[in-house]
């Protein structure tokens, strides 16, 4: 009688884990449709899965490489109006790893000073798709996510 139960617990609660325990490369390539090549380094990346929802944060460095790959890969991607999503990800009682400092200058933590913002409407299947490119830490930071 106990067996259904824990096969239920186990796939409720083990397979969003091991999303996350899955190397930054394999989020990239997730989250952007194809391979990180040789100029994005230092990256980072976690996958937060639950029943109805995936997001995917990744981080950089902000080289100029990086910069001109993103822009030669997403040239054509149509653009959205910015919202507030990501601040509300970095706040205090967000979901957003601790490394993931992409908020605005009115969250209280994990924010970036100087940030250049792009939000893509329908990128890959994306619900939302978001870079933020971070000037005064010199990172990008990318969040992809849906609601199924």
């Amino acid at each position: 009688m106990a067996l259904p139960f824990f096969l239920l617990l186990a796939v409720s609660v083990g397979v969003p884990t091991l999303a996350i325990l899955r190397p930054a490369t394999s989020d990239f390539t997730e989250a952007f449709g194809w391979p990180p090549g040789p100029e994005f380094t230092n990256l980072r990346g976690e996958t937060q899965a639950e029943s109805d929802f995936r997001s995917i944060y990744l981080a950089f460095d902000g080289s100029p490489q990086a910069r001109a790959a993103l822009e030669s890969k997403m040239a054509g991607a149509k653009e959205k109006h910015t919202t507030d999503f990501v601040d509300s990800l970095v706040d205090d009682e967000g979901t957003a790893p601790d490394w993931f400092k992409a908020g605005s200058e009115l969250v209280s933590r994990r924010r970036c000073v100087n940030r250049k913002v792009r939000e893509f409407d329908g990128w890959k299947d994306w619900d939302d798709f978001i870079v933020v490119d971070c000037l005064s830490d010199r990172h990008i930071y990318v969040l992809a996510a849906s609601i199924d």
